[in-house]
C-alpha cells in the first residue's frame, strides 16, 4: 500500500512548470543574459510562460522598470549592440520589447491616417433618369459584360386566386373537360350506384360540429313494385347539434310512414309527384312538432331532404329543404342545376313573407338572431316569421351524373360551376374521395365552418 501511495504521488503541474522555468532563468543568470525578451523556435518566452513571473534573488531590492518605448534611442543603442555582439540573425538575439499598454497607446497616436476607399466601393451615381449606376470594381468587371434579362411585373389576378372554369380542382389544367364522364351503374337493390361522403368540423374555427347527415339506401326496400327508393339528407344546426341529431334519426322514419299513407290511397299505381310532395310537407311539419316536444325554443336546423327514386325507364328526384344547405344535380359534361332554395332574410320574397306573418328583418336577420327565414326548431321565432315550411322540387335525373347535397360551409365558398367541373374531373379517377375534394377546395378559399358533403352518384 505504502509503495502504491508512494509511487502515486507526483508533483502537481504547476510546481513542475514554475520549477523547470526558474532553472532556466538562473541558467539564463548565470550565464549574463536576460532571459526575458530571449525567444527560440518553437517555444515561448519564459516571460509568456509565466505571465511576468522572475525569480525573487532577480526582483529583490530591484526598481520598477518604466516601460520600453522602441522610438527610444537609448533603446535602439541597446539593441544594437547586443544584436552587434551575437549576430544580427543569431540564435537568442534579443528582441526590441514593447510594454503592451504603452506602446499600444503610442502607435495609436502615431498611426498613419486611414486610406481612403478605392472609388469602386463607393456609392453608385444617380443617373438623370432617376436610375443608380452601381460601380464595378476592376476585378469583377469582366463578369458584368452580359447585360441582365428585364423582368416583367407580375399581374394581379383579378379573380382573386379562384381558378378558371377550365382547370382541374387544385387549379391544374383540365386536359379532360371536353371527354364525357363514364356513368356508374346503379348497384343491385339500391337506388344509387355510390355515394361519397365527408364531415369537415374545421375545429380550428369550431368548437363544435353541429352537421349530420343521413343515408338509406334502399329505402322502403320492397314496399314499390318496380322502383327503388334512396334516401338522403343533410342537416346543419345552430344553437347545439341537439335537433340536427333528431331529425337524423326520426325524420326518415316520419317521412317512410307519411308514403306509406300515400300510397294505400292508389296500391296499385305509382306514386305522383303531387303525393310524394305532400308526404314530404307533412313530414317537415311532424318533424317540428316533434322539436317543440323536446324543447327546442333557441336551437334549431336546416333540413335538406332528397328522395331518389329509380324506375325502368327514368330516375326522378324529389328534393325538399328548409334554410341555406343546397341540392344540385351535376350531368356528365359538368352542367349544374340548383334543385333548392335558399332560406335566407336578405332575399326580398323571403323578407316579404315575414313581414306579412308579423315577422321583422334587422341586420339581415330574423327579428335580429336568425341568418336563415326557414328551419325546424327555433320555436320562439316562429311567431316572428320564421316557418317550417319546405320548399320543393321534382327533377328527372336520367342523364345526371351526380346529386350533391351540402350544408353552406361548403357552398358559401365554392361556385357552383367549379364543383360541377370539379365532380366530372374527380370521378374519372375514383368516386371515393369527391366530397373529401370539394371539402378541400371550400377549406382552400376560405371556409370557417362545419362542412357535410354528399356526393350522390346516379
Amino acid at each position: 500500500m505504502n509503495g502504491l501511495a508512494t509511487r502515486g504521488r507526483r508533483p502537481s503541474r504547476e510546481g513542475g512548470v514554475r520549477e523547470c522555468i526558474e532553472g532556466r532563468f538562473m541558467n539564463h543568470a548565470a550565464t549574463g543574459r536576460a532571459a526575458v525578451g530571449r525567444t527560440t523556435k518553437g517555444q515561448g518566452s519564459a516571460k509568456d510562460l509565466l505571465g511576468g513571473y522572475r525569480p525573487a534573488a532577480e526582483t529583490a531590492g530591484a526598481k520598477p522598470r518604466e516601460p520600453r518605448d522602441p522610438r527610444d534611442p537609448r533603446h535602439r543603442d541597446r539593441v544594437a549592440n547586443a544584436n552587434g555582439a551575437n549576430g544580427a540573425n543569431a540564435k537568442g538575439a534579443i528582441a526590441p520589447a514593447a510594454a503592451p499598454h504603452a506602446a499600444h497607446a503610442a502607435h495609436a497616436a502615431h498611426a498613419p491616417a486611414q486610406r481612403p476607399e478605392p472609388p469602386w466601393m463607393g456609392r453608385g451615381t444617380r443617373r438623370p433618369n432617376g436610375e443608380v449606376a452601381a460601380v464595378v470594381p476592376p476585378w469583377a468587371q469582366d463578369t458584368f459584360t452580359m447585360p441582365f434579362p428585364k423582368r416583367e411585373a407580375q399581374k394581379r389576378n383579378p379573380d382573386n386566386g379562384r381558378r378558371k372554369s377550365g382547370d382541374g380542382l387544385f387549379g391544374a389544367p383540365n386536359h379532360d373537360a371536353q371527354l364525357p364522364a363514364q356513368l356508374p351503374r346503379a348497384r343491385e337493390g339500391c337506388a344509387v350506384a355510390f355515394v361519397s361522403k365527408a364531415a369537415e368540423p374545421n375545429s380550428q374555427y369550431r368548437a363544435y360540429m353541429e352537421d349530420r347527415y343521413c343515408i338509406v339506401d334502399p329505402f322502403m326496400k320492397g314496399e314499390f313494385v318496380n322502383e327503388t327508393w334512396g334516401f338522403f339528407a343533410v342537416y346543419d344546426g345552430h344553437g347545439g347539434a341537439a335537433a340536427a341529431e333528431h331529425c337524423e334519426a326520426e325524420l326518415q322514419r316520419v317521412l317512410a310512414q307519411e308514403l306509406r299513407l300515400e300510397k294505400s290511397h292508389r296500391p296499385a299505381s305509382p306514386l305522383r309527384d303531387e303525393a310524394v310532395a305532400e308526404a314530404l310537407t307533412r313530414t317537415f311539419q311532424k318533424a317540428d312538432e316533434q322539436l317543440r316536444q323536446v324543447g327546442a325554443w333557441r336551437f334549431g336546423c336546416t333540413a335538406t331532404v332528397a328522395l331518389v327514386r329509380r324506375q325502368p325507364a327514368t330516375v326522378r328526384i324529389h328534393v325538399a329543404n328548409v334554410g341555406d344547405s343546397r341540392a344540385l344535380s351535376v350531368d356528365g359534361s359538368g352542367g349544374v342545376q340548383r334543385l333548392s332554395m335558399d332560406h335566407r332574410p336578405t332575399d326580398p320574397a323571403e323578407a316579404r313573407r315575414i313581414r306579412e306573418e308579423g315577422g321583422f328583418v334587422t341586420m339581415g336577420r330574423v327579428a335580429g338572431e336568425l341568418a336563415i327565414s326557414r328551419a325546424l326548431g327555433d320555436l320562439l321565432l316562429k311567431n316572428s316569421g320564421l316557418t317550417w315550411r319546405p320548399s320543393q322540387c321534382s327533377h328527372d335525373a336520367k342523364r345526371d351524373l351526380a346529386l350533391i347535397l351540402a350544408s353552406d360551409g361548403l357552398w358559401d365558398f365554392a361556385e357552383e360551376k367549379e364543383v360541377g367541373k370539379a365532380v366530372v374531373d374527380c370521378s374519372r379517377h375514383g368516386l371515393e374521395h369527391v366530397a373529401h375534394r370539394l371539402v378541400q377546395e371550400a377549406q382552400r378559399n376560405g371556409s370557417m365552418d362545419n362542412i357535410s358533403c354528399l356526393a350522390i352518384f346516379l
